[in-house]
């Protein structure tokens, strides 16, 4: 997957690059940054809205296909995990390791089958971008 924004806009689209560059998702980002619900639009129709747990939680949450999900980056140390919640519990899913916070670059890892790696990125990304 390939990413950009331009300048001063407010959304960034997600280009599939084994499929010619299609574009695949957009993430629109509220301009109240910190404050705003940010959403997630994939090309199948689909919306997903994250919203931040709190003013100044280091929470994200949204839900996909009646599953909610839980982005917690309050571990400090540049990280992020990415977790599945249900009545049983809660299942570690994705977590990614930032190079510094200010750069939006990151190693992702995903558990294989648990979530649309689509989802993941985009979901990570909208929580690197509301974190800096």
């Amino acid at each position: 997957y390939q990413m950009n924004r331009p300048a001063l806009s407010s959304v960034m689209k997600i280009h599939d690059a084994s499929d010619g560059g299609k574009v695949t998702a957009r993430l629109n980002m509220s301009i109240l940054g910190h404050y705003g619900t940010w959403s997630l639009s994939l090309t199948d129709g689909t919306d997903i809205e994250m919203r931040r747990l709190g003013v100044f939680a280091k929470e994200e949450l949204f839900a996909y296909r009646g599953t909610r999900y839980r982005w917690d980056m309050s571990t400090g140390n540049k990280q992020g995990r990415l977790y599945r919640e249900d009545a049983s519990g809660q299942k570690l899913v994705a977590q990614f390791t930032a190079k510094g916070w200010f750069r939006n670059s990151c190693i992702l890892a995903v558990e294989a089958g648990e979530l649309d790696t689509l989802v993941v990125l985009g979901t990570c990304v909208a929580a690197l971008n509301r974190d800096i």
